[in-house]
């Protein structure tokens, strides 16, 4: 079995990759792909709390587990799957620290069945794009400052970012620029699904719309210039 394990980064449309192989999971399994154990928002962000203590955590993930019970899944599995899917951006930033995302690829190549691992990045171009879109989330979401703090600087870095997790999978990190020119169809599902499991590339027919869309600047001035003005009265 492949294991591909998809870290982000944040803002390239992870949210919706995450759906479509969520809602899609029972369908994908009857292909041999297995998206495993997700969290209710379809993510594996909660695979964290396997990592890391509860106050270096970003949220909690209350009546979780991921690898006390991922072994017993494959195993109860049948037929074997050919292909496994762990995916959060979360992974991606909060494992960035001493040898916690070497640990997680050790224990995912660990699993049974498990023949090879692929860590897979996505990283958004050019990077005054990312920027920009972190303030769009930030506006639409009425987010303070600090929001930009938690998801923009750790992921700028490109270059520390890409060698930590190439050296975590032993360099078996592919990566993917997600732009419009780049992307299968100018789309985050459409390129994951025929760049890594094209055999269930039909499946894109049935994709969700976009998610987080983003806003034009105007009505970022806009939306800036009002919440400025109603803090003021």
């Amino acid at each position: 079995m492949r294991v591909l394990l998809h870290v982000g980064t944040h803002k390239t449309g992870s949210t919706a990759l995450q759906r479509f192989l969520h809602s899609h999971s029972a369908t994908l399994l009857k292909h041999g792909v297995l998206y495993p154990l997700p969290f209710k928002d379809g993510s594996h962000a909660h695979v964290l709390e396997d990592y890391l203590q509860p106050e270096q955590l970003p949220h909690r993930y209350p009546n979780t587990a991921f690898m006390s019970q991922i072994a017993a899944v494959i195993r109860d599995t049948s037929p074997r799957p050919q292909v496994m899917i762990v995916s959060s951006e979360e992974l991606g930033l909060h494992l960035m620290h001493a040898d916690r995302a070497r640990q997680l690829c050790e224990d995912l190549a660990a699993l049974p069945g498990v023949e090879s691992l692929e860590v897979i990045v996505y990283l958004r171009f050019p990077v005054s794009a990312f920027a920009t879109s972190i303030v769009q989330q930030a506006l639409k979401k009425k987010n303070p400052l600090d929001y930009l703090r938690y998801h923009g600087l750790p992921h700028l870095d490109y270059s520390a970012y890409l060698a930590h997790w190439r050296r975590a999978s032993a360099e078996r990190c592919t990566v993917r620029i997600f732009h419009s020119r780049h992307l299968k169809n100018g789309d985050i599902v459409d390129d994951f699904v025929h760049t890594f499991i094209p055999h269930v590339a039909w499946l894109c027919a049935e994709k969700a719309a976009p998610q987080n869309a983003g806003l034009p600047s105007e009505v970022l001035l806009f939306l800036w210039s009002a919440r400025r003005l109603a803090a003021a009265l």
